[in-house]
């Protein structure tokens, strides 16, 4: 598949602004950020105290973070070691995937996660105002005329990608389904 996010950067350049909300995170935690596109996230992050990687697949979001410790990287191989992290984001990467990549991808980030650590995820749901738009993919998936491929998700299903996690509800931080406790006796 042709990357298409990498064509998207090349043509339009930086393509979301404003500032990402950001959980509580522990100062001198390591965090990875996957899809870190041109930086929004990132920014926020590296204000708080915290030790940061940062990936994206396209290399020209990571030249627009303007961050030198981002790298091109897929989050179906990523090139950390087993237990690296504190914090995983993942925040609109999952919903771009294929079912067996967004499978991989979880796998991914739980194997990079330490026991007790947490993965943010966003996606959008099938709730969202977007939803049924485009050419419909595989089931709830859909292509846009840009070419970008977008996932929704149900709440169920996004739990099956993170089973043996637990889920941590926050208000605080909407839209965001944080998995907690890797290799937890709780954990549901």
């Amino acid at each position: 598949m042709p990357n298409v996010f990498q064509s998207d950067y090349l043509m339009r350049g930086v393509r979301w602004g404003g500032h990402a909300e950001i959980p509580d995170i522990a100062e001198g935690a390591i965090v990875l950020e996957t899809g870190c596109g041109n930086g929004k996230t990132l920014h926020a992050l590296l204000s708080s105290g915290i030790s940061a990687f940062w990936i994206d697949i396209s290399k020209e979001a990571v030249r627009l973070s303007g961050c030198r410790d981002a790298a091109a990287a897929d989050v179906c191989h990523l090139p950390f070691k087993d237990e690296s992290f504190d914090a995983v984001f993942c925040r609109h990467v999952l919903g771009h995937l294929t079912s067996s990549a967004r499978g991989t991808a979880a796998d991914e980030l739980m194997r990079v996660v330490r026991p007790g650590g947490c993965i943010y995820v966003s996606v959008f749901g099938t709730d969202d105002f977007r939803f049924g738009k485009g050419t419909l993919t595989e089931p709830d998936s859909f292509l846009r005329g840009d070419g970008i491929m977008t996932h929704y998700f149900t709440a169920d299903e996004l739990s099956r990608y993170f089973s043996g996690l637990r889920y941590l509800p926050s208000a605080k931080n909407a839209g965001l389904f944080a998995c907690g406790g890797k290799n937890t006796p709780d954990a549901r």
